[in-house]
């Protein structure tokens, strides 16, 4: 074994400062989001997950490349994405309390206004769209909201820091 393979890199404070990153950048674009009245579009709406799952790649590609010729495995780099993971979530999840609780109290009405508009469109009857709504407003309260926000958060963020870690790792 060389030199170069038998040293550890402590990767934890570098994905610390990309989690933070992370966190900022998609809550602050959920933030211009919602100044611009775009939050519902469904487009616009995967702005803050795509720009997580961006910095997840660029932490593990850079990590990778500054600290060459040193040796990277798929679990360190997993271990990177994962706590960039953990920090986004966790700043998204108190952005949607605050957003869903002060910011924009009438959330859920909006939400339950688009779902009608989007059945509507489809052609359901009126009871058919009752039947809907009564459905979304079980499934939909912020809290659960919050909690499948999260646990999607970090799934997409994990399968994101497993693809990420399999292209970038380097290890022999």
């Amino acid at each position: 074994m060389s030199e170069v393979e038998k040293t550890t890199i402590d990767v934890q404070p570098v994905a610390i400062r990309f989690g933070i990153i992370a966190a900022f950048v998609s809550v602050l674009s959920s933030v211009i989001l919602f100044i611009l009245n775009i939050e519902f579009n469904s487009i616009s709406k995967w702005i803050p997950t795509l720009a997580m799952i961006s910095i997840i790649l660029a932490a593990q590609k850079q990590i990778v490349k500054i600290n060459a010729p040193h040796l990277f495995s798929l679990g360190k780099l997993f271990k990177v994405g994962f706590i960039i993971t953990l920090i986004a979530s966790i700043a998204m999840l108190v952005y949607f309390f605050l957003y869903s609780n002060y910011i924009a109290p009438d959330f859920m009405d909006k939400v339950l206004e688009i779902s009608r508009a989007e059945m509507v469109e489809k052609g359901l009857s009126e009871e058919q769209i009752e039947t809907g709504i009564e459905m979304t407003k079980k499934f939909m309260s912020p809290i659960s909201m919050m909690v499948i926000s999260f646990i999607v958060s970090v799934i997409l963020g994990s399968l994101t820091s497993l693809i990420g870690a399999a292209i970038f790792r380097n290890e022999q």
